[in-house]
């Protein structure tokens, strides 16, 4: 959440950082929804700063994870990520 705030006030260096703490706690757990969760706020991230590649390769790796775990909706919200980077990058089809 510490993440979303900084993202929020367009303070995305910090964002990142903790978006990437969070990632590791996750990993250590082993909580694949939560690593999702972390893939697709980082995609969000580098979209936001027009990274894009980054940006589709997290969201990708989200996905994975969704897939993995039957979570259909939860691969909606990375879905779209990739269509607002599609979308940025006049890639229409």
């Amino acid at each position: 959440n510490i993440g979303n705030i900084y993202f929020e006030e367009t303070k995305y260096e910090q964002a990142l950082e903790y978006y990437l703490k969070s990632l590791k706690i996750k990993e250590e757990l082993k909580d694949k929804k939560g690593i999702s969760a972390s893939y697709n706020n980082i995609g969000n991230l580098y979209t936001k700063l027009a990274k894009y590649e980054q940006a589709l390769e997290y969201y990708q790796k989200s996905i994975q994870i969704k897939d993995e775990l039957n979570d259909t909706m939860g691969s909606i919200y990375s879905l779209q990520g990739m269509a607002e980077v599609y979308l940025a990058q006049k890639d229409y089809d």
